[in-house]
């Protein structure tokens, strides 16, 4: 027979694989090939780690700038990597945008650019976008919402990136 649970002297509890009472040690095996990070059942799943990162590239968008109203346009490339260890569908985005006057914008909605991207452990969906700010320089920041194939919601944090004209910075 197949138990889950072991008592330990002293009150504490082993989670554990034995048979009639007997531990048979070590950490299992997650049915997607990590290692538990806890003893657990060999037949036992783990709990999934869903990731995507992501990498921008921005260039300045000169047709989206007028400085004498003091419009900036920036348009940036978003490379988003599954590095997790399963399937997950990119669902939603959350952007903040900042310029250096203080000014800020929220950005919500569904998927990036009309799409939801499914991708599998390894695969990447880019896509390109713009923005228009207040001052010559400012930031990004922001998240993807995903979801897997088992319905487990996660959220990846893209890190804040400059909206900039890096050549005229110098």
């Amino acid at each position: 027979w197949w138990g889950n649970l072991v008592e330990q002297p002293g009150g504490r509890n082993r989670v554990g694989q034995f048979r009639g009472g007997r531990i048979a040690g070590g950490a299992g095996r997650c049915k997607h090939g990590g290692r538990a990070k806890f003893r657990s059942l060999p037949r036992m799943l783990c709990m999934a780690k869903p990731q995507f990162t992501s990498t921008v590239l921005v260039r300045p968008l000169p047709e989206q700038t007028d400085a004498a109203r003091q419009l900036y346009g920036y348009v940036y490339t978003v490379t988003i990597r599954n590095t997790g260890d399963v399937p997950a569908q990119l669902i939603a985005r959350h952007w903040r945008i900042s310029d250096h006057r203080g000014g800020t914008q929220e950005v919500r909605g569904l998927g990036v650019v009309g799409h939801q991207p499914m991708l599998r452990p390894g695969e990447q969906f880019e896509y390109t976008s713009w923005a228009q700010i207040a001052s010559p320089q400012g930031s990004m920041q922001g998240r993807f919402v995903g979801i897997t194939e088992d319905a487990q919601w996660f959220e990846s944090p893209v890190p804040e990136f400059a909206l900039a004209d890096t050549t005229a910075l110098h």
